[in-house]
């Protein structure tokens, strides 16, 4: 299957995020701990997925979000943990 160019369409200039926006950072500290034991895996590997993702306080999310903005991404796609996206949500929104 062949695919014409398109111009530069948002979906071009999106990227998705996992993200989990927490109040400090002792508390995501402590959610940190908490993955391996329940995935089994270890402390390093979970830090290294974290890093891709968007995790941490919401002043930290937002500041990230700008150096992808600097970057050219202009749409973001949210993906937030099951059951808790309202609160999650709402601290973000309040930051930005």
């Amino acid at each position: 299957m062949r695919f014409r160019h398109r111009p530069d369409t948002p979906i071009k200039k999106s990227v998705g995020f996992w993200t989990n926006v927490f109040e400090t950072k002792s508390e995501m500290e402590k959610a940190l701990k908490k993955r391996p034991q329940s995935r089994n895996v270890s402390l390093e590997r979970v830090r290294r997925q974290v890093e891709k993702a968007l995790w941490g306080t919401a002043d930290n999310i937002s500041d990230r979000l700008g150096q992808y903005e600097d970057l050219g991404i202009d749409h973001a796609i949210f993906m937030f943990p099951h059951g808790k996206e309202r609160g999650q949500i709402t601290r973000l929104t309040e930051t930005m």
